[in-house]
């Protein structure tokens, strides 16, 4: 993994075609990439905090229906900001939003990083990250109940300043290297980080 710091991008919806498809940004430059993207629809004032706005994303070839959710941090996954582009979900479209950020500054996460932010930002402790990522590997419902109870559940991090739970980062690290992408994995499969499930809310 790479340090944090710079702002990273992926697919956050299943692979294949869909209704919809999601695109997430998360770190220091998803203001400035936001604001790039973005065209026509409602007035976009993302310093007035959380918000969800219609309008259009330009991916630099066309334009492209949006719904975007804005969650500036501390109140996301990371603690970052965090901005969802809701597109169309034709893969070739996704594609082409994608390619779209990492030319604006963005570039592209790594498997699993999304989660190993939000832990190192204190967000998730060591059991719900693993959770996290058993739940893009479930492969059966009961596979996919247990590690949803696992990502809900955790350890609760006490005594620890500002809520970080008391686990040393190499525990990620272990954790990661248990769970590497197979060789021979699509790009389209370790383009899709896990928080890449639905978005949850922090308070």
């Amino acid at each position: 993994m790479r340090a944090s710091g710079d702002t990273i991008c992926a697919i956050a919806s299943p692979p294949g075609g869909g209704e919809r498809g999601v695109v997430r940004v998360s770190g220091p430059r998803a203001a400035e990439i936001v604001l790039k993207t973005w065209t026509g629809g409602e007035d976009l004032r993302l310093e007035a905090g959380r918000g969800v706005f219609r309008g259009r994303f330009d991916d630099g070839g066309g334009v492209q229906p949006l719904l975007l959710l804005w969650m500036p941090g501390p109140r996301s996954f990371t603690r970052e900001d965090v901005a969802e582009f809701h597109l169309p979900g034709a893969p070739p479209l996704l594609a082409r939003a994608l390619s779209r950020l990492v030319e604006l500054g963005a570039r592209l996460a790594e498997p699993g990083e999304f989660t190993r932010r939000a832990f190192e930002s204190g967000r998730i402790d060591l059991t719900r990250a693993e959770g996290v990522l058993s739940l893009v590997e479930a492969r059966s419902e009961a596979a996919r109940r247990s590690a949803i109870a696992r990502a809900m559940s955790g350890d609760t991090p006490t005594g620890s300043p500002a809520g970080v739970a008391p686990v040393t980062r190499s525990g990620f690290d272990i954790l990661m290297a248990a769970r590497r992408i197979p060789p021979g994995a699509s790009s389209e499969t370790t383009s899709w980080d896990m928080f890449d499930a639905p978005v949850i809310s922090m308070g």
